[in-house]
């Protein structure tokens, strides 16, 4: 469980030490860096199923993409916030348990579903330059940010229901839902 002396520390680090603790004979294999970078993507092939848990729709399109070419079952978990237009309230939350298996059309991947914002993933892709001339002239709007990812009930809710489906999906004791919204 994470503690405020984990504050600061790389999120990959805490989860090995934690299933260390919960399992010392667990052989885990941690890359630090993109996920579109082409180690992380070699470390990916060997895995049957690909977990996540992203704050951005350029690196979920990614991955998706990923799953798709090689086969790779993947399970998106995501929650949001949305503030009012000066950002001093919080109008809404939600999040989501969805599932990808490639080739089954009843489980579609994300693109497909529509769950990923085309323009976020253009706009985050794009070169630095070609950001600053897009935005100088008009294109990008919206570009205060949103806050930071927080804290809220909803993340502990979305994750036991990810952890709910992912273990009747490696054990089979349950059908899994396709999207679960909440």
């Amino acid at each position: 469980m994470q503690n405020i002396r984990d504050s600061g520390k790389c999120k990959i680090d805490l989860v090995k030490n934690a299933w260390k603790d919960f399992n010392p004979c667990a052989e885990i294999e941690c890359y630090k860096g993109s996920a579109a970078d082409l180690p992380a993507q070699e470390l990916l092939k060997g895995v049957d199923l690909i977990v996540l848990a992203v704050d951005n729709d350029p690196i979920r399109a990614i991955l998706n993409g990923f799953a798709s070419q090689y086969a790779i079952p993947l399970v998106n978990v995501c929650n949001g916030i949305w503030m009012n237009d000066d950002g001093s309230k919080i109008e809404g939350q939600a999040g989501q348990v969805q599932w990808f298996f490639p080739r089954e059309h009843e489980f579609p991947c994300l693109s497909c579903h529509g769950s990923l914002n085309q323009q976020e993933i253009q706009e985050n892709l794009m070169p630095e330059q070609e950001k600053k001339d897009r935005k100088k002239a008009g294109y990008i709007f919206n570009t205060t940010q949103s806050p930071a990812p927080q804290v809220i009930p909803l993340n502990t809710i979305i994750a036991g229901i990810a952890v709910d489906s992912i273990v009747g999906w490696i054990v089979g004791y349950k059908k899994t839902a396709a999207l679960v919204i909440l």
